[in-house]
C-alpha cells in the first residue's frame, strides 16, 4: 500500500487501513487494561503502606506518590 506515490484510494487501500487501525486500537485497549490493573495495584499497596509505621514502608510510598500518574482516564480521553 502506497499512498504517497501513487495519489489514490483504492478500496484494497482503506481496507488494509482499517485493518491496522482496528489492530492498534486493539492493542492499545489491552494496554490500557494493563495500566488500569497496575493502578488498582498501586492504590491498594498506598493504602496499606499508609497504615504502616515501617520508616521502609514510609519511603516507599513517597517514592509511589512521587510517581503519580492520573490513570483514571477514559480510553476515549487518551
Amino acid at each position: 500500500m502506497d499512498l504517497v506515490m501513487n495519489g489514490t484510494l483504492v478500496p484494497e487501500d482503506l481496507q488494509a487501513m482499517k485493518y491496522e487501525f482496528v489492530r492498534f486500537r486493539d492493542l492499545c485497549s489491552k494496554m490500557f487494561q494493563q495500566l488500569q490493573g497496575s493502578a488498582s495495584f498501586l492504590e491498594k499497596l498506598i493504602r496499606h503502606l499508609e497504615n504502616s509505621d515501617d520508616e521502609a514502608a514510609k519511603k516507599l510510598l513517597e517514592k509511589i506518590k512521587g510517581i503519580h500518574l492520573d490513570l483514571n482516564m477514559s480510553m476515549n480521553d487518551a
